[in-house]
């Protein structure tokens, strides 16, 4: 099976499919184009390069949907509809809406040095099955996702509404917040509600957690973003270079949002 999670789709190509329309006229709008614009193209077109032949989702939301696509692909694989899930997000940068999300900020009287990193691209993707799968097939995992949440705050308590997805995160997983041994932040906005929220839910007294911020290397690649963390804290654990518990962390700019919890391959679930 397949989960692929997106923002803006085919929103890039649409714009050049448009201009192409404008300057060549419509004999340029070819009915041949529209497969590629529409928002589950990429899940259609990895289904058919992966020669999945069980069920193949596409999930549209803010930069939470890599949670959210996990959560999906979860739900399949303990349901045994499905024994491996590919899960997948991408996203291409577009000049139209970076614009629009420049102006979002303007409005909400945010300065340049006060918004969230540039918008930018990239894609991840995910092999996610069940840890009694991965033993019988003798597959050696990167990590386990041990548990997550998913929430969305409406109205100003983002700090609040993080904190309480943390410990719903760390609570799913049956370990204790305390333990974490890194944290990645949202790469786009809410950065510091989240990182104020951790500091909250781990308390002062227990020694600082590793912070691996990967919105100053890589911008906010938004669809893709929340995937690439898994991807970068799954990666980091299996190559010895930190250790588990890791705390990603992703919110979106109309409030959505997602706290999961990687820890190293030893444990059971998908």
């Amino acid at each position: 099976g397949g989960v692929v999670g997106l923002t803006h789709g085919g929103a890039p190509y649409s714009v050049r499919f448009h201009r192409e329309l404008l300057l060549e006229g419509r004999l340029a709008a070819s009915p041949l184009h529209f497969s590629e614009s529409v928002p589950n193209a990429p899940a259609g077109n990895a289904a058919i390069a992966s020669q999945a032949r069980g069920p193949v989702h596409t999930l549209i939301g803010e930069e939470p949907v890599g949670a959210q696509s996990v959560d999906l692909a979860a739900g399949l694989l303990r349901s045994g509809r499905i024994a491996r899930c590919l899960v997948a997000a991408t996203e291409e940068w577009s000049e139209v809406v970076t614009r629009a999300y420049a102006q979002i900020d303007r409005a909400r009287r945010q300065g340049p040095a006060a918004g969230p990193p540039p918008l930018s691209e990239g894609a991840a993707a995910l092999v996610l099955e069940l840890a009694s799968a991965a033993a019988r097939r003798g597959a050696a995992a990167r990590a386990v996702l041990a548990g997550w949440s998913l929430g969305r705050c409406r109205g100003g308590g983002m700090e609040e509404a993080m904190a309480s997805a943390v410990r719903d995160a760390f609570g799913s997983a049956g370990r204790a917040a305390v333990e974490a041994d890194h944290i990645l932040p949202p790469s786009g906005r809410f950065r510091p509600e989240a990182i104020r929220a951790w500091v909250a839910v781990r308390g002062a007294a227990v020694a600082p957690a590793a912070w691996l911020d990967l919105g100053r290397a890589a911008g906010n690649p938004v669809g893709a973003s929340n995937l690439l963390q898994l991807a970068a804290s799954a990666a980091l654990m299996a190559a010895g270079r930190v250790n588990g518990p890791g705390l990603v962390l992703s919110a979106g700019v109309t409030g959505t949002l997602s706290a999961v919890v990687l820890c190293r391959a030893s444990g059971a679930g998908p």
